[in-house]
C-alpha cells in the first residue's frame, strides 16, 4: 500500500511540474503576442511620423 502511495505521490508531483511549465508556456505566448502588436504600433506610428514630417516639408519647401 505505501509502494502505491509513493507511486502516486510522485505522479502528482511530476503532473504538478508539468502543469507549472504549461502555465509559464501559455504566459510567455501572450506576452510573445503582446511584444508582436506594440511592435506593429510602434512601426505604423513611426511610418505616419514620417509622412508627417515629410508633407509639412514639402509644404514648407513650396511656400518658399
Amino acid at each position: 500500500m505505501r509502494m502505491v502511495m509513493g507511486v502516486v505521490n510522485v505522479e502528482m508531483s511530476v503532473e504538478m511540474v508539468m502543469l507549472k511549465g504549461l502555465v509559464l508556456l501559455a504566459f510567455l505566448f501572450l506576452f510573445h503576442i503582446l511584444l508582436h502588436i506594440l511592435f506593429l504600433i510602434n512601426l505604423n506610428l513611426l511610418f505616419q511620423l514620417l509622412l508627417f514630417l515629410s508633407y509639412n516639408f514639402s509644404l514648407y519647401y513650396h511656400n518658399l
